[in-house]
């Protein structure tokens, strides 16, 4: 059985050992941010990997409505009438708990997004430290761009507000939201080329 290194090496080439996997934030005075009226994974990406794949296209979709929807409850600003007051409202009223509260879970997934460069343009970004407490964005940071290195001492550091079952779900929509940008970037690319 080939270990993971030995089976980069094997697909990526001898040059895979010299990669440099340690992350390092995104700087916007040095990188562009990706901005999701621009290009977004309903209006762009999906279209453009179904014209590679479109069963691919609809699991990712899928994928992306699940955790987005049915875990966290929440709805896309994308897919609302007008974003911005709906997560101002939203983050207003007061629901039984914070994991009812879908804007909580929104500012989860579009500050995953905005850690690697990804803008969502109908959110507003002060809401995430209104909704957000520093250990939660920091798990959130931590799983968006170090998952390997994520520990059952960084669940705890999270703190008791949330339960067990949310802080998964927190997870979860951080993997997502990071697996999200991704593709938003390279079919971002690909589409360029196609043109």
């Amino acid at each position: 059985q080939n270990s993971e290194a030995e089976l980069c090496r094997m697909y990526v080439g001898a040059a895979a050992s010299d990669v440099d996997t340690r992350y390092e934030d995104f700087d916007p005075h040095h990188w562009s941010f990706l901005l999701l009226h621009a290009f977004s994974w309903k209006e762009d990406c999906y279209g453009v990997l179904s014209h590679f794949n479109d069963a691919l296209a609809k699991l990712l979709d899928d994928q992306f409505d699940l955790v987005q929807f049915n875990i966290s409850g929440s709805t896309s600003l994308s897919d609302s009438d007008d974003g911005s007051s709906s997560t101002r409202e939203a983050a207003s009223s007061a629901p039984a708990t914070r994991s009812e509260d879908a804007a909580f879970w929104q500012a989860i997934w579009v500050y995953a997004q905005r850690i690697v460069g990804i803008v969502e343009d109908d959110f507003e970004y002060h809401l995430v430290n209104v909704l957000l407490e520093k250990p939660l964005k920091v798990f959130v940071k931590k799983v968006a761009c170090m998952s390997a290195h994520v520990s059952q001492a960084d669940f705890e550091r999270m703190g008791d507000t949330l339960s067990a079952a949310d802080k998964v779900r927190v997870a979860l929509l951080a993997m997502e939201a990071r697996k999200q940008a991704e593709l938003l970037y390279g079919l971002s690319a690909i589409s360029k080329l196609m043109v």
